[in-house]
């Protein structure tokens, strides 16, 4: 049990550091995109502190909407730990009714959730480029959607239908491509078993049959990773643009310089 424990702790402190760094690279993110350049080490040098105050608020609310989620639960979960030893008499309609309750309270919750991460989203840049807390600059932008929601409502909706034909057609050619790429790994791995197998002699009971497909195979894997992230990497690059330029137009004393040089700083990185 305190193995367990350990293992548990640990692996909670590792997912809470993955957590931190990747709202550190938020910040790098979208100033790599507003500068036109990366500069990894030094973008992240700046920006721990600031990463490190979104990812406290990001905790704290992910707290709370576990706790809300606990509660909400409870009508389900109640009903069947005190069942009785007789299920004949045991009440079905209130075990369904609280689970229609469990998960309305789920939409909600994930409505209300993407509308605070929207914000959280828009008041990042403002927090780099008119160097403020970030809730300082949530409140800002909380006031300009109070006085114009009406764009920020199609805003949602146009980023809604964006993310809807985006996905399709990335997942589209992503089959496609996979397709492609998988067939030529297979068709070498395949023939490169037969060369081992029925040229060489060699089997799996082998230590060089293996010390020869074992390399491959990591080749392999690390070749479709990388179709992966180039696949995958141009849809958030593009949504956070347009959530960029949204804002400048939006907020225009935001200061976001997108590709003035203003914000590149000279770094040996």
């Amino acid at each position: 049990m305190t193995y367990i424990l350990i293992g548990l702790f640990l692996f909670v402190v590792f997912i809470l550091l993955l957590s931190y760094i990747s709202n550190v690279m938020e910040f790098v993110f979208v100033n790599s995109l507003v500068t036109d350049v990366v500069t990894f080490w030094a973008y992240t040098r700046k920006y721990l502190r600031q990463g490190f105050n979104l990812f406290m608020i990001r905790f704290i609310l992910g707290l709370v909407f576990l706790l809300l989620i606990i509660i909400a639960t409870l009508p389900v979960i109640l009903p069947i730990l005190n069942l009785p030893g007789n299920v004949e008499n045991f009440d079905f309609g209130i075990l369904f009714g609280g689970i229609f309750l469990f998960l309305g309270v789920l939409f909600i919750l994930a409505i209300i959730s993407g509308i605070i991460q929207s914000f959280i989203n828009l008041s990042i840049p403002l927090a780099m480029y008119q160097d403020i807390g970030i809730i300082a600059a949530f409140k800002i932008v909380l006031g300009t959607f109070k006085v114009d929601w009406k764009q920020i409502i199609v805003y949602w909706i146009v980023r809604f239908i964006l993310r809807l034909v985006i996905g399709i057609i990335v997942a589209l050619a992503a089959i496609v491509l996979f397709i492609v790429v998988f067939g030529i790994i297979f068709i070498v791995g395949f023939g490169l078993y037969l060369l081992l197998s029925s040229g060489a002699g060699l089997g799996i009971e082998d230590i060089m049959f293996w010390v020869i497909m074992v390399p491959f195979g990591m080749v392999a894997f690390v070749l479709l990773f990388i179709f992966g992230l180039l696949v995958s990497v141009p849809v958030p690059v593009f949504m956070k643009y347009h959530m960029l330029t949204f804002l400048q137009s939006w907020y225009p004393e935001s200061g976001i310089p997108f590709f003035d040089g203003s914000t590149i700083e000279q770094s040996p990185d």
